[in-house]
């Protein structure tokens, strides 16, 4: 754990942020619903109300529900839109530069599922999950990938849902080169499985025969237009974990 400097004790940064601008109901969001603004946050004690934290984002997960909060249409969904000019936030991992709560110190490594896309931001402590020992030998980011949403859903999948799963079952997963696809496909693989997958590529194909395990075969779905048909099985693989291409590290612009 380490304390910030004095000097950047009394600071002023410029934080880039992505906030909501206009909702996407359909098609993929373009610069026209997400646009990047640069505010100013002070980490002068004083200017954080009580029980808040002043947070760096070392790492966020770009979830696929991210997409559902969006449109603009409730829908039903367990997760609220976003507010039109409000910051998006996702889960995430940051270092706490000050705190007006008890329960964390300067540079303490945090998990939240609340954590604004930016570089610098004011949270309330309460929206803090818990705190990660940084020299567990544990990569942060697989807190918010295999050990995080995504590894701890397909866990529950192969271990909760589909038990009692026996050595030699058969196990079909759709969207094989997603997230929690890749974590499922090699939980099963390890319980000695036969794993067959799908996805909806060749460069997801591609993607997933490098995680994949002998003897998993993915069957490739190829769109209707391509007139393909199915892909090749993947190379044999050893077994072995990995974590999906989900995360990303902010970019940063002050010191």
């Amino acid at each position: 754990m380490s304390e910030i400097s004095e000097e950047m004790r009394s600071a002023v940064v410029e934080s880039r942020e992505w906030y909501m601008a206009a909702y996407a109901p359909e098609g993929v969001p373009t610069s026209d619903h997400l646009k990047l603004r640069t505010v100013k946050i002070s980490l002068a004690l004083d200017s954080i109300p009580e029980q808040h934290v002043i947070l760096e984002t070392l790492f966020i997960s770009l979830d696929p529900y991210l997409r559902s909060r969006m449109t603009g249409r409730e829908d039903g969904l367990y997760s609220p839109q976003y507010n039109l000019n409000e910051v998006v936030s996702a889960f995430g991992v940051g270092r706490v530069l000050r705190s007006r709560d008890s329960n964390y110190g300067e540079g303490d490594i945090v998990i939240s599922p609340f954590i604004p896309v930016a570089e610098y931001c004011v949270l309330p402590s309460q929206a803090l999950i818990r705190k990660i020992d940084a020299d567990a030998g544990i990569p942060l980011p697989e807190y918010i990938s295999t050990l995080g949403v995504p590894g701890f859903a397909a866990w529950v999948g192969i271990q909760v849902v589909a038990e009692p799963i026996k050595p030699g079952s058969n196990v079909f997963i759709s969207a094989a080169a997603g997230a929690v696809g890749m974590y499922a496909g090699q939980l099963a693989k390890l319980k000695g499985c036969r794993v067959v997958g799908s996805t909806g590529s060749d460069e997801k194909l591609h993607q997933t025969g490098r995680v994949s395990s002998d003897p998993t075969r993915i069957f490739l779905r190829p769109p209707a237009s391509s007139g393909q048909g199915p892909g090749p099985p993947p190379p044999p693989r050893s077994p072995h974990l990995v974590r999906p291409l989900c995360v990303v590290k902010p970019p940063r612009s002050c010191p």
